[in-house]
């Protein structure tokens, strides 16, 4: 009994934490009745439960205005500000949700496609759904309405590898299938300025002002686009990360979003930012070299098979070389070192959109030369959508710093890692340390133990070798919990010869641990 309440008293006071500095920024897409067919739409009888919820909860919905006069010094928040927003532009915004905002008396946020609004270019799940310029003009008197850009047309995919996946207009740079080649950094930077350009254009021409703020199409964004909004006056940047905004994080602002809502603890936990509190990655280490030398059609068997692994895994976050163990051949295109397969756009592509795992990690090595590995990760990053960088070996801070700022320029909130036993603190948002799994329970805790003593999050990642028991893997993890490491995995996996057993792995794997301190 004694343990649940500490672990109440312990998970209230990280909630009362993030209420006294965050400000949690809510983001809807469609109110409507039917639900399943949408998994970001929420009913109207929920719209308007959150509504009383926040309410009954003393939370007080504020504007967008309002959040950046405080920045300024010019206003204060309250007790409890919220944030309330819509994308897209949907008719539901006029017809379900500001007439219930109107009764509440709450603000709210809209941005808007101006390519969808024009009708130039309406995704066809949105045709027929979307407010036209009649409707928004009549908006922009309202006192409770704020609009601002959701670009023109970047809300759609284009195509980003030679396998012909596509990713995010905004962030992606357009594979060229008869040239065999990317958008160059001008070609991108140009294609994406004449977007946000035309979009301001259009609110200006229709609506009489220019947006100050623009919400990212799929919350995806990188340097350049924060370059060319702020250009054009967009100085405030709406985000899909679901970290807390503070007036700090401004102008970038935050935002968690409603997928497959089922009940008001969900809503609850947005407000609270529980989930984010409290994640811990569970990972497996990956390499490529099973795909080394062979045909398009086995490499495709080999990523299924990839895919359906990591799916029973049951992991939220993969590591993965881009390169061969021997580090002699690449699986991306560069002009530096010999390339085997150009296939790290479409593993990463894959797992993230298949299996819905959202933090892909690149295990790179920071030995190659500042020049040389600059040149070469530079490219790697502005192709790649990656949450995370393991910077393995030893790098002295002048070449630690501009590799950093690259992969930043490509991937703003991408975490960057060095080994534990560097000591490099500035610019690193995480450590890890690597540790034989056939050891002793006492002697992984003491390791744990020290390791955990580090001021930033650290990162336990389990040594397999062949002879490396699935015993020992389980008692190696069951250790770690107990000295309460909250993000660890193991590297090696073998995911075509199940290695180690799937079944016996799995329930150690994704156990949870509770930190009582």
């Amino acid at each position: 009994m004694c343990r649940l309440i500490q672990i109440a008293l312990i998970w209230l006071a990280s909630l009362g934490a993030v209420s006294a500095t965050g400000v949690p920024v809510l983001t809807y897409h469609d109110i409507a009745e039917t639900q399943g067919a949408d998994v970001y739409a929420v009913t109207p009888k929920d719209f308007r439960r959150h509504l009383q919820y926040l309410r009954d909860q003393n939370y007080v919905p504020i504007s967008l205005q309002r959040l950046i006069h405080a920045r300024d010094g010019k206003a204060s928040l309250p007790d409890k500000p919220v944030l309330l927003t819509f994308d897209d532009g949907l008719e539901s915004y006029v017809k379900v949700a500001l007439p219930l905002m109107r009764e509440f008396g709450y603000p709210s946020v809209l941005a808007i496609v101006t390519s969808w609004v024009d009708g130039r270019a309406v995704a066809k799940p949105y045709q027929g759904r979307l407010l036209d310029w009649d409707d928004l003009r009549k908006l922009k008197s309202e006192s409770l309405v704020e609009i601002i850009s959701h670009s023109d047309n970047l809300h759609r995919g284009i195509r980003s590898n030679l396998q012909g996946n596509t990713a995010p207009a905004g962030i992606t740079r357009l594979y060229f299938e008869k040239a065999e080649r990317h958008e160059s950094e001008t070609e991108y930077r140009e294609r994406v300025r004449a977007d946000l350009a035309l979009s301001r254009e259009r609110m200006v021409a229709e609506l009489g002002r220019a947006p100050v703020a623009i919400a990212w199409p799929f919350g995806r964004f990188n340097q350049t686009l924060i370059e060319e909004a702020e250009r054009l006056g967009m100085r405030y940047h709406l985000t899909l990360e679901d970290s807390p905004s503070t007036l700090e994080t401004l102008p970038q602002i935050n935002r968690g979003t409603f997928y497959k809502y089922r009940r008001l603890q969900d809503f609850n936990d947005m407000l609270t930012h529980r989930k984010y509190l409290n994640r811990q990655y569970r990972f497996v280490e990956i390499s490529l070299d099973p795909f080394a030398g062979k045909s398009s059609a086995e490499q495709e068997r080999i990523l299924s098979a990839l895919l359906s692994r990591l799916q029973l895994l049951r992991v939220n976050a993969v590591i993965i070389s881009p390169f061969t163990r021997d580090l002699g051949k690449a699986f991306f295109r560069n002009s530096l070192i010999p390339v085997d397969t150009d296939l790290v756009n479409r593993v990463l592509h894959q797992i993230q959109s298949r299996l819905l795992i959202n933090y892909l990690c690149l295990k790179l090595p920071a030995t190659l030369g500042s020049a040389r590995g600059q040149e070469l990760y530079t490219e790697l990053a502005r192709l790649n959508q990656i949450q995370a960088v393991m910077l393995t070996g030893s790098v002295p801070r002048h070449e630690l710093e501009p590799l950093v700022a690259l992969f930043h320029n490509a991937n703003p909130m991408a975490h960057i890692g060095l080994p534990l036993a560097s000591k490099v603190e500035g610019g690193v948002d995480f450590h890890f340390v690597r540790l034989a799994a056939n050891q002793s329970d006492k002697k992984i805790r003491r390791l744990a133990d020290v390791a955990l003593s580090d001021n930033k999050p650290v990162y336990f990642i389990l040594e397999r070798f062949n002879d490396t028991t699935v015993e020992e893997m389980a008692n190696a993890m069951r250790a770690l919990r107990s000295a309460g490491a909250w993000h660890y995995g193991y590297d090696n996996d073998d995911f075509m010869a199940d290695s180690p057993p799937l079944m016996q792995i799995v329930p150690e794997l994704i156990s949870h641990t509770v930190r009582l301190n």
